[in-house]
């Protein structure tokens, strides 16, 4: 009972196409042309191409009413068995794979194949099926179904979404994959008759066509959701019964206008690119696009016609016919095949694209690691590509230049095109390939050649050291076997500047990458070349392509190079100039510390330089190079030096100059522990005898020293307590200074007959003293011929009150001056002894008397000269203390 619903309703489906297609049309003359045989229609542009009948296929109850082409798998649904037949092209036959049925009336109604899934429409159940190739079967992977009349009535796959058309509700079902399963994204509904009847997908834009209302509808995906973005309309019956998207073109049926339309997206709107018609009744009741092909099917005179486009205009390039009915009820196209089902004979035909063209290759030349070729351009409505064969694989030649209107022209080398390199061997073809089949025409006659050498890589010539030079390459771009090149060898020339005809070669075993060149002669400029050889003759195309440099021959290092640094970071250095050459116009001195924070650059005409250095306990690199005028420089000659930590010079700011001792204001220095003082130009260091370091200043004394003597005082930092030898900072600029002398004390005086005699000690005695004044009363007179600290005078007839001062004298003169010591003053009254005369009487008084008067003088004058031995034994045990101690300070400063 369902089979005999199922042809009555395709009775009745038949009954309304033919009336709609003509009413007046008879049954009978479609009987009489369904049985008419007519001869097989090959109607062609030109017969170099044109799309010939690879393979038909039979079949029962409507088989051919869908086809789809995927690659090299074709689907073919048929309806009346409920099944869809798969078959597999193997490179030169199409094989039945598989048959794929279900118990769904109008299983196979529409179908589609992308990839390795199948979509196959079931509109009388409402569902749709979706098949994935496993390997080995066409597997059911999942039924879409919607509770929509006409549900699968359309269908199109394209990557990871299908679109199902169910134009009884007025809509088209967006399904995607996540992985495992096909997820419902979105409802596309418009309120028109027939929306969905048919529909088309390219990457991310939808067609649904609306026959009944004669439009059609576009989609473009944003992201997230499938947005009209135009609505296409022509005033013909029947737009729409149809679509098929490629890339930015769309082409609609229109079968009642006996037409078909083209669209092309312009980046913004889709643009009506053109308008296709034939004579042909039901011309656009089924199309399909592909790249520059469009085919349209016009089953009524059971025909099909191929258009290409031409990059301008959609020319017809052949109508296809055969003498089954109903050819041409569907059709779909993939490269270089084209099916048509004709349901009405149950058969399916598929058609390839013939070719039939010859590239030629006109001339072909020998290059450097690389060749060139001429070839003869090919006319074609739409894009070619040629294609290169030099002895690996076809490879598609990029861009090729027209040289004229009827010749390509292509160099062909390493940067774009793989294994080319020079001194190898090719033989080499062209083809050209339709870009839309992907079809290419025979292959070229060969030529045969071999590249030349090209010049080598990374050539290098090193600074000249030594009158010598260092000169590095690298393979040119031939094979290497095993680390050698596929050369013979490699020849080298040299030669000076301005004169050629000293040109020497050597020649270089094809395993090495470098060489050196010695004896050259200093201040000269030579020339350098070198080539890759085929042969060891290497003249003509055995000789690589050269390639050239020049260098300068300038000096060889500075000898005896020597760098010294002093306290104050000052580093000086000084050197020989080079040998066997002339004295260079300047030398190229450099420095830089270790940290690269203090660097510096000079040039000097002279073998030394000093510079100072920032940086304490840092290593500094120093480098030196010889230059002529031209300022191209010599080798570099190269030391280094570690600047010390030791502490700069202090800054004296103030000396005060007392009686036996000196006190000094200074610098305090932030690495410095402790401080020595000179007092003798720098000669001998000490440590002072006190050193206050609290404040910002530090101020030192040392006491215990001469006065009336000069003393050249400089201070140095320690960098350790002790002040060892090695821990010394720089000295201080020598300030020079004075003491005074010393001050006068125990002044004393003693009475004689007729004077007095006075004594006195000094205080710390010199050798600055140069005299003392002695003054009494009114009269001065200068002691600078004995400096005995004693005074006698004599003469004085009576007693007599006297004022007496002594001070010590820096002047010869004794005249008083900041050096002099301080003034000793004392008050004294002398006594008056006077003898009686002698009167001639001898009588015991007078001779008492006489010898009393004799003797008090006598024992008074011993008296003083007791007193002035005692004294000087005094003074001679004191001075002797003070060398001894003088010594013993001396021995200290030494230290």
């Amino acid at each position: 009972m369902k089979t005999n619903l199922f042809f009555y309703f395709l009775i009745i489906n038949i009954f309304l196409i033919q009336s709609i297609q003509n009413q007046q049309k008879s049954i009978k003359s479609l009987i009489t042309s369904l049985e008419t045989e007519t001869s097989r229609s090959y109607s062609s542009l030109n017969e170099a191409w044109l799309w010939s009948l690879l393979d038909e296929f039979s079949g029962l109850g409507l088989f051919g009413w869908s086809v789809s082409i995927y690659e090299d798998v074709i689907v073919i649904g048929n309806l009346g068995g409920n099944q869809v037949f798969v078959y597999r092209y193997n490179g030169s036959n199409l094989i039945q794979e598989q048959i794929l049925s279900e118990s769904s009336s109008y299983f196979g109604y529409s179908v589609s194949i992308y990839e390795d899934v199948i979509v196959i429409g079931a509109y009388d159940t409402n569902k749709t099926f979706v098949y994935r190739y496993s390997g080995s079967n066409w597997n059911k992977e999942q039924i879409l179904s919607e509770l929509v009349p006409y549900f699968g009535c359309s269908v199109s796959i394209y990557e990871d979404v299908i679109v199902v058309g169910a134009y009884g509700g007025k809509q088209a079902f967006v399904y995607r994959y996540n992985g495992s399963n096909w997820n419902k994204e979105q409802i596309l509904s418009v309120l028109v008759s027939y929306f969905g009847y048919s529909v088309s997908i390219y990457e991310d834009v939808i067609v649904v066509g609306a026959y009944s209302s004669a439009q059609v509808f576009v989609y473009r995906y944003n992201g997230s959701n499938w947005n009209q973005e135009q609505i296409l309309s022509e005033l013909v019956s029947y737009f729409g019964c149809s679509v098929s998207i490629y890339e930015d073109v769309i082409a609609i049926g229109a079968y009642g206008g006996k037409q078909a339309f083209v669209y092309r997206y312009s980046g913004s709107n889709w643009n009506k690119e053109q308008m296709l018609s034939e004579s042909s009744s039901y011309f656009g009741y089924s199309v399909s696009v592909y790249k520059y092909v469009i085919v349209i099917g016009a089953y009524d005179l059971n025909q099909t016609f191929v258009y290409r486009y031409s990059g301008s205009n959609w020319n017809k390039e052949q109508m296809l016919s055969e003498s089954t009915s109903y050819f041409g009820y569907s059709v779909s196209i993939y490269k270089k095949f084209i099916v048509i089902g004709t349901f009405g004979g149950n058969k399916a035909f598929v058609y390839e694209f013939n070719f039939n063209t010859q590239a030629n290759i006109l001339n072909c030349s020998s290059l450097f690691s690389s060749f060139d070729c001429y070839w003869n351009k090919i006319e074609f409505p739409s894009p070619l590509e040629y294609q290169i064969n030099y002895g690996y694989d076809w490879i598609d030649i990029d861009s090729p230049i027209l040289k004229d209107e009827n010749v390509y022209y292509q160099q062909f080398n390493s940067s774009i095109y793989d294994n080319i390199t020079g001194n190898e061997y090719y033989s080499i073809q062209i083809k050209v390939c339709d870009l839309s089949s992907m079809v290419c025409g025979e292959s070229s006659s060969f030529i045969n050649l071999t590249t030349k050498i090209d010049s080598v890589k990374d050539f290098l010539l090193s600074n000249p050291s030594n009158y010598s030079i260092n000169i590095k390459w690298n393979y040119p771009n031939v094979r290497i076997d095993e680390g050698i090149a596929h050369v013979d060898h490699y020849n080298l020339s040299y030669f000076k500047q301005f004169e050629p005809d000293s040109i020497s070669s050597i020649s270089v075993d094809n395993s090495s990458l470098d060489c050196f060149l010695n004896n050259l002669e200093c201040k000269t400029d030579y020339n350098i070349s070198i080539c890759g050889c085929r042969t060891q003759e290497c003249e003509g195309d055995d000789k690589g392509e050269i390639i050239e440099s020049s260098i300068s021959i300038i000096f060889a290092e500075v000898t005896n190079l020597t760098c010294s640094i002093s306290y104050s970071l000052d580093i000086n250095c000084s050197w020989n100039q080079p040998i066997n050459c002339s004295i260079p116009s300047y030398y190229n001195f450099s420095y830089q510390s270790i940290s690269q924070n203090d660097s510096g650059n000079y040039q000097s005409t002279l073998s030394n330089q000093q510079f100072t250095a920032q940086i304490p306990n840092q290593e500094y690199q120093i480098n030196i190079s010889a230059c002529n005028s031209n300022e191209k420089c010599g080798d570099i000659r190269t030391t280094s030096i570690t600047t010390n930590n030791l502490p700069l010079a202090p800054t004296i700011y103030q000396i005060n100059s007392k009686i036996e001792e000196i006190e000094i204001n200074f610098t305090k220095l932030i690495n410095a522990n402790n401080y020595l003082l000179s007092i003798d130009n720098g000669t001998n260091w000490q440590k002072f005898t006190s050193l206050d370091l609290s404040g910002n200043e530090v101020i030192g004394i040392i006491n215990g020293i001469a006065g009336n003597i000069e003393y050249n005082i400089s201070i140095r930092g320690c960098s350790d307590l002790n002040c060892e030898t090695l821990y010394l900072g720089e000295p201080s600029s020598i300030i020079s200074t004075r003491l005074k002398l010393g001050n006068i004390t125990s002044l004393n005086c003693y009475s004689l007959i007729n004077g007095f005699v006075c004594t006195w000690d000094i205080l710390n005695l010199s050798t600055g003293l140069k005299g003392y004044s002695f003054n009494y009363n009114s009269t001065s007179i200068c002691l600078t011929n004995s400096l005995s600290p004693y005074y006698s005078i004599s003469g004085l007839n009576e007693e007599y009150y006297y004022e007496i001062s002594v001070y010590s004298s820096a002047d010869p003169n004794c005249l008083f001056n900041e050096y002099s010591g301080i003034k000793s003053t004392i008050s004294f009254t002398s006594s008056s002894f006077q003898c009686e005369p002698y009167q001639g009487n001898d009588n015991s008084t007078n001779t008492t008397s006489i010898v009393i008067g004799i003797l008090v003088p006598i024992i008074a004058i011993l008296t003083i000269i007791f007193g002035i031995i005692l004294f000087k034994k005094k003074r001679k045990k004191q001075i002797i203390k003070e060398i001894i101690k003088e010594k013993e300070l001396q021995t200290d400063l030494n230290f």
